[in-house]
């Protein structure tokens, strides 16, 4: 879990990019039921809703929930949706290897 999640002077910006740095130790082949850390909506600094998953549920998010996800995250919903997942995948900086 986020280690400065109790920090209240702590910006979305900067919560963010702790999150990143904390999920690019996961990867979607050797931790798949490991919990990610979540993003918190930048203009807001509320979580993300529905953004509390797993590796392994990433890659099973629904159309809409992808979607969601990555309008909050100002992201493209144009694509495939593996693509869209694989998007969700390099802004939480989850390593991609696949093995």
């Amino acid at each position: 879990m986020l280690i400065c999640a109790n920090l209240p002077s702590l910006n979305a910006r900067n919560h963010n990019s702790i999150v990143r740095t904390q999920n690019s130790v996961a990867s979607i082949s050797d931790k798949a039921s490991e919990e990610l850390d979540a993003l918190i909506n930048a203009q807001t600094a509320l979580p993300i809703l529905n953004f509390s998953f797993t590796v392994s549920d990433l890659k099973g998010m629904s159309n809409v929930h992808t979607n969601e996800v990555l309008l909050v995250l100002e992201l493209s919903t144009i694509e495939r949706l593996e693509q869209r997942q694989d998007r969700i995948c390099v802004a939480i900086e989850l390593q991609m290897s696949r093995v």
